[in-house]
């Protein structure tokens, strides 16, 4: 396995125990009663949030994508496309990492774990397609 493999295995499991921590935190006010009181509540932001939440599925179906691509295609012949979907699923990764991040008050570790391992999968899935384009150029061209 070469370097860029064992990396990209490493960053998508990253990615995918991501789905557990809290990506970020917020306070909210909650009215506590008719004087106008109010109590501040620290809410986590998680990518699941709720089971009967369809965004929510499709939320942690983009962080397990990565890690289920690398297994579907690690001895694909076909490197370019491969890469190209790799870069799709890490590029939908890192937007779902983003979105649920955007407004918050204060990034959790579990925020800048997976900002790092969405962006480290993006920029491997970019090396990997550029490099494979230009074996594919070479191999042409001979």
């Amino acid at each position: 396995m070469t370097i860029i493999v064992k990396l990209k295995f490493f960053f998508s499991v990253l990615l995918m125990c991501c789905l557990f921590f809290p990506l970020s935190q917020c306070t909210t006010s909650d009215k506590q009663d008719a004087e106008a009181q109010f109590e501040m509540v620290v809410e986590k932001q998680y990518v699941f949030k709720s089971s009967k939440e369809i965004g929510s599925w499709l939320n942690a179906l983009a962080l397990i994508a990565p890690f289920a691509m690398f297994f579907a295609t690690r001895k694909s012949p076909t490197k370019i496309k491969t890469a190209a979907g790799f870069l799709l699923f890490s590029g939908a990764a890192l937007y779902v990492v983003f979105s649920v991040t955007l407004w918050s008050e204060k990034i959790l570790l579990g925020g800048y774990l997976a900002y790092a391992s969405s962006i480290s999968l993006v920029l491997l899935a970019l090396t990997e397609l550029w490099t494979s384009f230009r074996h594919y150029l070479k191999t042409k061209n001979s």
